[in-house]
């Protein structure tokens, strides 16, 4: 959760902030600033300790915004800090402050700015991840996510494929109801969404969908492992079997790369959502290869088509 709030900070806000911090601390007279604890190396922690926050937020801003946390970004924001000290530095020894240059501090300046980065690296991380590929099950649906949802689910799915979009509206905004929507946003903007169906034994998911200004940047496959890694229980869910198409086969590869496995052998048929449409023969897969695929389609059928 402070994670996703942190996120939503503009990107760079939180640098100019830190950075004006910086500045304001360590460039105004000695006597206008709060005066470091007294103990033996305080100041030389103190300079370590502010370096350090300040390449560490750098880094998260810069790789949010380059889409990438990696080595390069590290230590060029490590070196950019460590530079920003020796001016500081030598912009104290030369300003009447009552300041005066050390070079000890500046060593402090660089070991906080490669140290304290280098050990929120997984922090940061995580934090990158989440700002690149974050899903949001929500308790139940509001109206301004199933706006985002509704022109997404009928460009994405054939009517055979999808249910009554006023039933589905309902389904997802009971808190009560075993049907929950999750949203899939990146750079804190929607960009798809999966519906899931809690089976007892299995998650079951319904429908999934990323939209296509998004598609082909990984982003399926992070939500898709967000939501695997969320759920304690085995993942199932319904694709075309392998001979409808190229398309077909895709899917069913990029499912495989996340850890799904097909069952081509069990002879499962989708019912129709609704009087008029055909039953579809479709293909399981689930995230365990165990599953108890009898079960599991009694559980889909009578839990989510009815039948």
């Amino acid at each position: 959760m402070i994670i996703r709030h942190a996120n939503r900070i503009p990107v760079f806000a939180l640098t100019a902030l830190a950075v004006t911090l910086l500045l304001l601390l360590t460039l105004l007279p000695s006597g206008s600033v709060p005066p470091a604890p007294r103990f033996r190396f305080a100041d030389k922690l103190a300079h370590a300790v502010m370096f350090g926050l300040v390449a560490a937020v750098a880094l998260w801003d810069w790789s949010r915004n380059s889409g990438c946390l990696d080595r390069r970004n590290y230590i060029i924001v490590a070196i950019a800090a460590t530079l920003a000290g020796g001016v500081i530095e030598l912009l104290q020894w030369k300003m009447d402050i009552g300041r005066s240059g050390d070079w000890a501090d500046w060593l402090a300046d660089a070991i906080g700015a490669f140290g304290i980065p280098a050990a929120l690296w997984p922090l940061i991380s995580r934090a990158v991840s989440r700002y690149l590929c974050d899903v949001r099950i929500l308790p139940a649906a509001t109206i301004d996510s199933l706006q985002f949802v509704k022109p997404l689910y009928f460009n994405s799915f054939p009517p055979e494929e999808r249910r009554d979009w006023i039933q589905l509206a309902t389904l997802l905004r009971d808190a009560h109801s075993p049907a929950k929507l999750g949203i899939i946003s990146s750079r804190n903007r929607p960009v798809g969404f999966i519906t899931l169906w809690e089976l007892g034994e299995c998650v079951y998911v319904e429908h999934f969908a990323i939209a296509p200004q998004a598609r082909s940047g990984g982003i399926g496959a992070k939500a898709l492992q967000r939501v695997i890694g969320a759920v304690s229980r085995p993942i199932v869910l319904e694709v075309e079997l392998p001979d409808a198409g190229p398309d077909a086969r895709r899917r069913i590869a990029f499912y495989e790369r996340n850890s799904l496995t097909p069952f081509p052998e069990w002879n499962y048929i989708q019912p129709p959502y609704s009087p008029g449409l055909p039953e579809v023969p479709l293909m399981l897969m689930s995230t365990d290869p165990q599953l108890d695929l009898d079960a599991a389609t009694r559980a889909i059928h009578t839990k989510v088509y009815g039948v």
